[in-house]
C-alpha cells in the first residue's frame, strides 16, 4: 500500500513538477535515457509526454464542446492512433528534435506539440 502511494505521488506530483520549464533539448535527453541505466529521466520523459497528450486531448475536447465544434477538427488538434503509446510518441519527438537542433532552447511542450502535430494532425 505504501509503495503504491509513494509511486502515485512520484508520478502524479513530483515528476510533473520537475518537467515545468524544461526545454526541447532537456526533454530529448530524458527521452534518450535508458529505463535500466537512468530510470528517473526515462520515466520523466514518458510522464511528461503522456500528461501532455492527455491534457491536450481533454482540453481540445472541452473547448470543442463549449464552442460547439466537432472534436478532431481545428488547427491545434493532435490525432495519434489509439494504438500509439507514450514510447512511440517519445520516439517521434526524439526524431523531430534530432532533425531540429535549432529548437532545443524552446519550451518542451511547444516542441512536443509541434513534433506530434506534424506526424499526426487531425484530418
Amino acid at each position: 500500500m505504501r509503495f503504491g502511494l509513494g509511486l502515485g505521488i512520484l508520478v502524479g506530483v513530483i515528476l510533473p513538477s520537475l518537467c515545468y520549464g524544461i526545454t526541447v533539448g532537456q526533454l530529448r535527453e530524458d527521452c534518450l535515457a535508458s529505463e535500466h541505466d537512468r530510470p528517473l529521466p526515462a520515466l520523466t520523459c514518458l510522464a511528461f509526454i503522456d500528461g501532455f497528450v492527455t491534457g491536450h486531448t481533454y482540453g481540445i475536447a472541452d473547448a470543442a464542446t463549449r464552442l460547439n465544434i466537432p472534436t478532431g477538427e481545428g488547427l491545434f488538434s493532435l490525432c495519434p492512433p489509439a494504438s500509439v503509446g507514450p514510447k512511440q510518441l517519445a520516439a517521434e519527438f526524439v526524431k523531430w528534435a534530432n532533425e531540429n537542433p535549432q529548437e532545443w532552447h524552446k519550451n518542451a511542450g511547444t516542441g512536443l506539440w509541434q513534433s506530434l502535430y506534424l506526424r499526426w494532425p487531425c484530418k
